[in-house]
């Protein structure tokens, strides 16, 4: 009879075991793309172009609310530029999905800021804080 234990007591625990040790891996849900914005930078204009250093890949990116929607991009890839009729060392606005989670940011005001004369530049996006979904802008000329 304590045998009989011992092999239920076994069979019990290696069961246990088999389940806790799931390996899935995680499947990132697939980016729905909204109709992605043509490409159009002027050579004579504002263009401006963002990178993703998020540290995820990013969908339908968004600038300038809605002006432009940018697709989805891998971590630390760049999209091509866009024509900007005014721009300033950061975006007006922009928001993007991690993982089917909104993310973004509005400028408030330009109050004291000059725009952009002619050229090529990037925003670099990059994530502050995960937990509380915080970001900002690097800016670069190119």
């Amino acid at each position: 009879m304590k045998n009989l234990f011992s092999f239920a007591a076994l069979i019990f625990a290696l069961t246990l075991v088999t389940i806790s040790c799931n390996n899935e891996v995680e499947v990132r849900s697939d980016c729905d793309e909204h109709v992605v914005s043509d490409c159009n930078e002027d050579a004579n204009g504002v263009n401006v172009r963002i990178r993703n250093a998020t540290g995820f890949d990013i969908c339908n990116l968004e600038l300038n609310w809605g002006q432009y929607n940018l697709g989805a991009l891998l971590d630390g890839e760049e999209s091509c530029y866009y024509f900007q009729e005014i721009a300033y060392r950061y975006p007006s606005a922009y928001q993007f999905y991690i993982d089917d989670v909104l993310w973004g940011a509005e400028a408030i005001d330009f109050i004291s800021e000059t725009p952009l004369e002619a050229g090529y530049y990037t925003y670099e996006i990059y994530v502050i804080n995960e937990a509380d979904r915080s970001n900002s802008v690097n800016f670069f000329v190119d």
